[in-house]
């Protein structure tokens, strides 16, 4: 109770004091003033004649102070940008008046202010004006972009007329009509291979690398071009970037073979694991793309009788992994194939290259000469031949052949290790033994 009883005293209290503070007080207000003034107004410029424009001057004004109402909300850059002549009434700019400053990125830059008018007297007068200045904006900025340079990635797989990279956007600290509007390229490397595109009806819409031909990175991997930015005002303003493209490689190269046929030559008793060729290709790719792996090609039928070689799939190294045998196969035809380690991971091989290797195998003198005697037959004896004794010289008495399997080291000479008979060649491997005076015993053949 006792609170209720203070509050209502201190209200007619409050009442009483602000019915005696504002006797004879007149207020008015007057209708809203504009003014235009032009962007970078130095301080001390004239914006207006508040006190006339408002008519608040006339026969008594010299009872009248003008005098600006400062709003705490009001941000530090419109701070003292305005002031007013006490006397007159007249509108100065109090510092220099940079729009992109008080209004950043805004459409129009208007300012509002309150002027009071307080006369003097027993009838106080106190008239207010509202003021609205509008900064007229002037292209004094050039587009900027963050970076002198940037470098964007395309892949040389990119279809004609695809986007294929995000630019950098330039800002315009002006007003948007005089803000960045068009962007194209300049000093192109390769003329015709890209284009900008933009669409300057969206608000800090995106600038799109878009490819106008065919690209191959093995021909060229880099691009370089300036991109400019140019803004609205008149004259227009541009700034512009550096910007490099590198094109990333695709696996689309088959590798290459320095020959498509590899000739070698191994004796057949070389050992398991000897050196024999070196095949080599190049792929233009690059990384996985470009690393060639090498391997033998299977045939059927290979299972059952593997061929004797192996190929190292990093080298291209080819040796020997089994036993050669001349008498058994004189010469070896090697496919080989090679591809991209990126192509073996994905299991695709089109586009794989092949060469052959031929191996020719010398021959060895690895096998002994068989000898063969045809004789007159005897129950007795089967490699013998009897002969009488009144038989004349020169009477055939055996025939002798003589073979060797190994065909090139198979050449053979033949002699008796007596000479009461003699040895006649009659073929490369068959010789005819004759009687000269004396029966004979033995017939050898040496190599």
């Amino acid at each position: 109770m006792m609170a209720k009883r203070s509050l209502s005293v201190f209200g007619i209290l409050v009442t009483y004091l602000l019915s005696a503070c504002c006797v004879g007080l007149v207020e008015s207000y007057r209708p809203h003033l504009n003014y235009t003034i032009q962007d970078n107004n130095p301080a001390g410029m004239l914006v207006g004649q508040v006190g006339l424009d408002s008519e608040l001057v006339g026969g008594d004004s010299s009872s009248l102070a003008f005098s600006l109402i400062a709003s705490r909300n009001r941000p530090p850059t419109l701070r003292r940008l305005f002031n007013i002549d006490p006397t007159s009434g007249a509108l100065y700019t109090g510092s220099s008046v940079d729009r992109d400053v008080i209004c950043a990125g805004e459409v129009r830059c208007v300012v509002e202010l309150t002027i009071q008018a307080r006369g003097g007297g027993r009838a106080t007068r106190m008239s207010f004006v509202k003021v609205v200045v509008l900064v007229a904006d002037q292209n004094d900025n050039r587009p900027t972009f963050d970076q002198p340079e940037t470098e964007v990635e395309v892949t040389e797989a990119a279809s004609v007329g695809s986007r294929v990279a995000i630019l950098p956007r330039a800002r315009d600290v002006d007003s948007p009509p005089n803000g960045v509007r068009r962007y194209f390229m300049d000093t192109e490397s390769h003329p015709g291979v890209f284009t900008v595109d933009h669409d300057d009806q969206i608000a800090n819409g995106e600038v799109w690398l878009v490819v106008q031909s065919g690209l191959d990175r093995e021909q060229v991997n880099r691009y370089l071009f300036e991109l400019v930015a140019v803004d609205g005002g008149s004259p227009a303003l541009s700034g512009s970037i550096v910007v490099r493209v590198r094109v990333t490689d695709v696996d689309d190269n088959a590798p290459v073979f320095q020959s498509l046929v590899y000739r070698a030559t191994v004796p057949e008793d070389a050992q398991t694991g000897s050196s024999i060729a070196t095949v080599r290709a190049v792929d233009a790719d690059l990384g996985a793309n470009g690393q060639v792996v090498y391997s033998l090609v299977r045939r059927a039928g290979d299972d059952s009788d593997p061929l004797p070689f192996r190929i190292n799939s990093t080298s291209g190294l080819i040796s020997t992994s089994g036993r050669l045998d001349y008498e058994s196969a004189t010469k070896y035809a090697l496919t080989v194939r090679a591809t991209s380690r990126s192509a073996v991971e994905t299991g695709s091989l089109a586009l794989a290259a092949h060469a052959q290797v031929v191996v020719y195998v010398s021959d060895v003198n690895d096998n002994r000469p068989t000898v063969g005697i045809a004789t007159h037959h005897h129950d007795d004896c089967s490699n013998c031949s009897h002969v009488t004794e009144s038989l004349p010289a020169g009477v055939h008495v055996a025939l002798v052949s003589v073979m060797d399997v190994d065909p090139v080291n198979g050449r053979t000479e033949c002699q008796l290790n007596n000479d009461d008979f003699r040895l006649q060649k009659l073929f490369d491997s068959e010789y005819e033994v004759n009687f000269v005076l004396y029966p004979i015993h033995k017939v050898t053949c040496d190599i």
